[in-house]
């Protein structure tokens, strides 16, 4: 998501209001309304990856997980390559999780 220039992010912002004479917390419609948007977007994708075959999505997965994890890691690969041999799914979908977020 963008930088929002109303909260910065933060999903909501701070106005006086003269009726309460006191600064009041309103939520950013804005923000909110990109993340709903981005929400609709993923269940939809999610229902129709659904289709796909599991093979196909696991390569897809992998395929993302170790680009994002050899740019982050400027390469090194080894801690993924140890946990892949040693065979634990665990920490390896952890690991998944942590990069891909």
């Amino acid at each position: 998501m963008n930088e929002c220039k109303k909260c910065n992010g933060r999903l909501a912002y701070t106005i006086f209001d003269r009726h309460a004479d006191a600064n009041i917390s309103v939520d950013c419609w804005d923000c909110l309304s990109e993340l709903n948007y981005k929400d609709n977007v993923s269940a939809n994708l999610s229902r129709l990856l659904r289709n796909a075959s599991p093979e196909k999505l696991a390569q897809l997965l992998s395929s993302y997980f170790v680009e994002k994890m050899h740019l982050e890691r400027e390469g090194d690969l080894s801690r993924l390559e140890n946990m892949i041999e040693s065979k634990e799914l665990n920490n390896v979908l952890a690991l998944c999780s942590a990069y891909i977020g």
